[in-house]
């Protein structure tokens, strides 16, 4: 039976490889042997251990349930037809050698190890194997092309064993997909994990978990609330933990590498992570790749009289497994790529602020943070999806030179010849991208900082009339970014031509190759169509990625930008505590008897910009319950002494020490967050009643809250914006002094109320009953107004020298005092009366900065409301260009589709009178090629380097004269942040991205055209172009 089996088995030869077989639409056994059974059971195997140690070492999280049962149970079955299927097989012929043997006994191997990692996974971790569910999801594929093989050669007995093994595998492949949520041993764990967690490979990777979501935003709107739990892999903390890492090694290794935040951020992600997503893209590379071959076959057998059913069920089993692989490998490597995006993009936005928090405030405000957030970020984040497209070109231009090199021999060196040259000047233009694209997000910051200052003060600027100003400034700030944008646009239409080049010309190089040197004797025609198909297969990836080129510049742009931020050198506290480094027993002795101690010798400080400034002569002592007022010239200092003692400021000079545990600052300008009053007077301070209502109603407060209709809980809006100028001062009073700090900074802090309410809070404060000396708070108020001089305990003068004295001593307090009672009477009664907004508008300062309601018509603004027709987004971004502008280049572009598609035609024209080995059609080819690249580089040029800019423009315009448009109320309601988003990032990706997908949205389909007009030339033949057969063809021969 045995000897029989083997005779009449009807397999080829155990020693031909293939992969085909024979002439038959079929792989040899060694073939299948070898890559279907050998090298993905070997992976497993391979992998096994690391859940065997698992079983050993790791907790357990899940119970069994009927769900373990029903998964060990196919496993078993799964290992039973393994080694039923290895003892039957070695009656046939092709199997019953040694690698037949080896063959049969890994797959039974295999079959243990994954009866192994369901009881690792299942019990041990509350994530599905993704390597078991990738492995059964190819093997049972590759099984199904076993089966038939076994099938075709009438060989009931294996090629059932074999169709039973694909069954298991695939019901395996179901059971994985049930969430084990519900078998869970911790509830809270249950509670913390998401859908996508518990989700099996396939539910993963077509982002199945998603549709509860999705089901749930279309019967109601999506709230935060609705969205699932992240990935434990993915949540910031766990991230940006492993980030600190890296990047706290990075800053003390030797050595300044250039690329060290990259760097970091790649091990962040994981080697794994990107070794598979590398396999993963390289795999989707390889389906791809085959897809026109098995078309080949498709049309080929198309005009076959008599067509064997198996092999017109094979073809369309194959075709359906290279696109269902191409399917299945592009969105698990675009899952792989999101992933590695979130972890690019949570670190960096994190490690950008956890810097700002490290460096003085004059930084800070030269660093243009929010663009670095914002456009820098949003630019760099792309990184991930530009290296993959490196990857996925370059295998396709190596596969496709390899198929050509198989068909016209030496002549495919000269595609070397376009790859060489693109590649060579697109490395020259990268770092000239780089650099124009640092000048353009440079020119956006200038704007964007200019955007924000005007919604900080957006009530302030529309009381006093500055709206048109402000829209004139901020124009000629959008003209200069445009003009830093004009030499990377420039840059980008080279690239543009460099593309076309690479397109149009490789297939004439390929064609004069293959007629001047190789086949000089000339080819079929089917051959030279042959020839221009394959061509393609190059052009197209080549063209890619000279694109890739400059699109990658602007990641690494955003990235030597981001970088440059987070390598600034950080704040140095320069600042001692007492008793520490002066270890006197005098100084100790003040310790323990003092709340808080300060004391200053011959202190100076260097702000940017100046010289150094001294602040103190000599050694100062400023010792607990004082109120301590520096008194001063405006610029002398006053402030500078505060930020010193804040630590803001480094001592250039001298010596500062103080508690630093202590202090409470409150500044000139209030800052506010975006929550309700009461949260921002409060903080990360706990909460107590009675101390609260003190403090509200000495900074009265308390009149606000009863006005209000939701009282204290009335929100505060982004930076205050809800409240006027002198709430928020008071607001931001409150909360330094609700904190109850042994020191308290106070910088002019009353200069922002009218004189009535200035004076009722510093009696509330300061006064001899005042809630700050009651409490023994050293206070240190730098103000202008001497009035209040007499009641501090100590005077700060501050001319060159600080000297330190009692109010009564100070020269000259009482007729300041004097002066500015009488001011402050005066523009009490000012305010009081009808005409204060008359006068404030005719004075000459007012006068300076107003503008009129005919200049504001000239810059184009109306702030009469207009009842306009709501148009399409589409429809506002062709008009943007301008409706004549736009017309005549889509004409142009129509024209130049039409020119890449000239030589084509021209081709089959040609051969339709003329005899293949007729070499003068090389000339009108290649004439024809040239001058489409020409026309085309043409009007790519004018839409880079023209339309653009002219849409970049109207759009900003229409932005930005929205915003003027609005009322306070709804810049408040809405919030500065987003409002800015929208001129940052928003208008970043209106200026940056959507024109040059608008623009290969168009290469692309006139491409597509191209390409398509290649078959179609072609019906004509018997054959497609592909021409020769696949490898064994030529083994055989």
């Amino acid at each position: 039976m045995s000897s029989q089996n083997r005779t009449n088995s009807g397999f080829d030869d155990g020693t031909l490889w293939g992969p085909q077989s024979g002439d038959s639409f079929d792989f040899t056994p060694r073939f299948e042997q070898t890559v279907f059974t050998l090298i993905p059971s070997c992976v497993l195997i391979a992998c096994s251990p690391y859940y065997v140690w698992k079983i050993f070492n790791g907790s357990r999280l899940v119970k069994w349930g009927y769900l373990f049962w029903l998964k060990l149970t196919t496993s078993l079955i799964l290992l039973a037809c393994e080694i039923a299927l290895a003892i039957t097989g070695q009656m046939l012929s092709p199997f019953c050698t040694v690698l037949g043997l080896a063959s049969s006994t890994i797959a039974c191997l295999s079959a243990v190890c994954v009866l192994v990692i369901i009881c690792a996974e299942h019990s041990y971790s509350i994530h599905p194997s993704h390597l078991l569910g990738l492995f059964l999801a190819i093997t049972a594929l590759l099984d199904s092309a076993i089966a038939y093989s076994l099938f075709r050669h009438n060989v009931l007995v294996q090629g059932s064993l074999a169709a039973a093994v694909v069954a298991a595998k695939a019901l395996l492949l179901c059971l994985e997909e049930i969430s084990k949520r519900r078998l869970f041993i911790n509830v809270d764990l249950k509670k913390e994990t998401g859908r996508e967690a518990t989700s099996g490979f396939w539910g993963k990777a077509f982002y199945v978990w998603l549709n509860a979501t999705f089901w749930k935003g279309y019967k109601s709107t999506l709230t935060l609330d609705d969205l699932d739990q992240l990935d434990k892999n993915l949540k910031t903390q766990q991230l940006c933990n492993a980030f600190r890492d890296h990047w706290s090694k990075a800053l003390s290794a030797t050595g300044n590498s250039h690329h060290r935040l990259l760097l970091c951020l790649l091990k962040t992600i994981g080697p794994m992570h990107l070794a598979i997503n590398a396999i993963v893209c390289l795999l989707s590379v390889a389906s791809k790749f085959a897809q026109p071959f098995i078309i080949q076959k498709v049309v080929a057998a198309m005009v076959e009289p008599d067509l064997d059913y198996n092999v017109r069920a094979s073809l369309i089993g194959a075709t359906v497994l290279a696109y269902f692989s191409f399917a299945v490998t592009r969105v698990v490597n675009q899952q792989l790529l999101a992933r590695s995006t979130i972890t690019l993009r949570s670190c960096s936005i994190v490690v950008i602020f956890e810097k700002l928090m490290t460096l003085d405030a004059n930084t800070v405000r030269q660093s243009g943070v929010m663009t670095l957030i914002t456009a820098d970020v949003t630019g760099f984040q792309a990184l991930p999806l530009r290296i993959n497209n490196m990857i996925s070109y370059v295998a396709s231009i190596a596969g496709g030179m390899a198929y050509l090199a198989l068909n016209i021999g030496e002549a495919a060196v000269l595609v070397v010849i376009p790859i060489f040259a693109c590649s060579i000047v697109s490395y020259v233009l990268v770092k000239r991208i780089k650099d124009a694209q640092q000048k353009w997000n440079l020119k956006m910051e200038s704007r964007v900082a200019a955007i924000q200052t005007m919604l900080q003060h957006f009530k302030s600027m529309k009381m006093i009339g500055l709206s048109g100003w402000f829209f004139r400034f901020i124009n000629d700030n959008l003209k200069v970014e445009i003009d830093a944008s004009r030499k990377l646009r420039h840059y980008n239409s080279i690239v543009f031509g460099l593309d076309l080049t690479s397109i149009a010309l490789t297939p004439v190089i390929v064609l004069l190759g293959t007629y001047c040197w190789t086949r000089q004797d000339g080819l079929a025609t089917a051959d030279v169509y042959a020839l221009l198909a394959v061509s393609s297969m190059i052009a197209d990836p080549l063209g890619q990625l000279v694109q890739v080129f400059s699109q990658i510049a602007r990641p690494l742009a955003c990235h030597d930008r981001i970088q440059k931020f987070l390598v600034l050198d950080n704040l140095v506290d320069m600042r001692s505590r007492p008793g520490v480094e002066d270890g006197s027993q005098v100084v100790s002795e003040k310790m323990a008897t003092t709340a808080a101690y300060i004391e200053l010798e011959a202190a100076a400080a260097t702000m940017q910009g100046l010289d150094t400034t001294p602040l103190v002569d000599g050694r100062q002592i400023l010792q607990a319950v004082d109120a301590i007022f520096p008194k001063g010239d405006v610029g002398s200092g006053k402030s500078t002494v505060l930020r010193l003692l804040l630590g803001e400021v480094a001592a250039s000079k001298g010596r500062v020490q103080i508690d630093k545990s202590t202090t409470g600052f409150c500044g000139q300008v209030p800052w506010l967050y975006n929550q309700s009053v009461k949260d921002n007077i409060i903080g990360p301070n706990p909460y107590a009643d009675e101390w609260y209502k003190t403090v509200t109603s000495a900074c009265g407060l308390t009149a606000d809250f009863e006005q209000w209709p939701l009282g204290d809980n009335t929100n505060a809006g982004d930076s205050g914006s809800s409240l006027s100028g002198g709430q928020k001062q008071r607001i931001s009073l409150a909360r330094a002094i609700y904190a109850r700090k042994p020191l308290l900074l106070l910088d002019d802090v009353l200069s922002g109320l009218d004189a009535q309410t200035a004076h009722r809070i510093f009696d509330a404060l300061l006064g001899k009953a005042g809630i700050l000396r009651r409490s023994n708070t050293t206070v240190i108020l730098a103000t202008n107004l001497a009035e209040y001089l007499p009641s501090a305990d100590l005077v700060l003068c501050i001319d060159g020298k600080a000297i330190i004295s009692k109010p009564n001593a100070c020269p000259s307090t009482e007729n300041m005092s004097r002066k500015v009672e009488t001011q402050i009477n005066s523009d009490s009664s000012m305010a009081s009366s009808k005409e204060f907004v008359e006068k404030v508008a005719s004075s000459p300062q007012a006068t300076d900065v107003s503008v009129t309601l005919h200049d504001l018509r000239e810059t184009g603004l109306n702030f009469k409301a207009k009842v306009r027709k709501e148009r399409s987004a589409h429809s506002s971004y062709f008009q943007s260009f301008g409706v004549v502008r736009i017309t005549i280049w889509l004409i142009l572009a129509a024209f130049g589709e039409l020119f890449f598609k000239t030589p084509n035609i021209f081709l089959r024209l040609w051969f339709q009178d003329h005899e293949s080995s007729d070499k003068r059609f090389l000339i009108g080819y290649s004439v024809i090629s040239i001058f489409a690249i020409l026309f085309c580089a043409i009007y790519i040029w004018w839409f880079l380097a023209g339309l653009i800019a002219n849409s970049y423009q109207q759009l900003h315009d229409t932005l930005l004269q929205a915003t003027l448009r609005s009322t306070s109320r709804f810049i408040a309601a809405t919030g500065a942040g987003s409002i800015l988003n929208r001129f940052s990032q928003d208008v970043g990706f209106i200026s940056q991205d959507l024109p040059y997908a608008f623009l290969h949205a168009m290469m692309c389909k006139s491409i597509a055209s191209v390409k398509g007009n290649i078959p179609r030339a072609n019906c004509r033949h018997r054959y497609l172009c592909f021409g020769s057969r696949p490898w064994n063809h030529r083994q055989r021969r």
